[in-house]
């Protein structure tokens, strides 16, 4: 399967056009055989199959939501600045742990995504157990964030993508270890009509990065 992206200047096509390629590329993938092969989990084992559909369902399940506590040392350092908190990694541990074990937060939170920092850090609790089987005895599924940094597209006027992806299956073979069930991939799109932005080729760029993601957590 091919794709072109349009100069800078280039006139967009039209809805109906843009709908027409749009077909044109599912027929030119489906005789391929492109999209067969991950068609529906047809790459996974039965068992992991339903290991993720336990964890979608465990996620959306009504009345609760996710907790994005992901924030790296940096920024939560600035939140701690605030109010004077020292940026050190125990009180960060500390913060951690009491937004996880506040009374009641699980009965609103069905899971939540970490810093991987965060996975390897412990609880006090009794048998000081790592904050992702921690959150896992409170009913809440851990998560984690496993992007790394936000770089610009050469040519695209401050368009960016996620760097990350060469090294993930690496990385969330040990998020897996230290108890992590899902991630979550960040892939920010700014948009900005004077410069054409995003451009065919940034909204291809980070939809394949998407689908790249996708695939190599399902089979991790």
């Amino acid at each position: 399967m091919q794709m072109q992206a349009k100069p800078f200047g280039a006139q967009r096509p039209s809805a109906a056009g843009r709908a027409s390629r749009a077909r044109s590329v599912r027929v030119t993938a489906s005789a391929s055989g492109y999209f067969h092969s991950c068609h529906n989990g047809a790459h996974l084992s039965k068992a992991r199959k339903a290991e993720l559909e336990a964890v979608a369902e465990h996620i959306a399940q009504p009345g609760k939501g996710i907790t994005a506590c992901d924030e790296g040392p940096g920024t939560i350092g600035d939140r701690f600045a605030k109010y004077g908190i020292e940026n050190s990694e125990e009180n960060r541990r500390a913060y951690r742990q009491m937004l996880f074990e506040a009374p009641g937060a699980n009965q609103y939170l069905c899971a939540a995504i970490l810093d991987p920092e965060t996975l390897w850090q412990r609880s006090t609790s009794e048998g000081a157990p790592l904050f992702p089987e921690r959150l896992k005895q409170l009913g809440i599924m851990p998560g984690v964030k496993p992007h790394l940094k936000v770089y610009n597209l050469p040519g695209q006027r401050g368009s960016t993508h996620m760097q990350g992806l060469d090294s993930l299956a690496a990385r969330l073979q040990e998020y897996k270890d230290a108890g992590a069930v899902f991630a979550k991939w960040r892939s920010p799109m700014a948009i900005d009509e004077a410069n054409g932005q995003p451009s065919d080729f940034v909204i291809e760029a980070n939809m394949l990065d998407l689908a790249r993601y996708a695939l190599i957590c399902q089979v991790g």
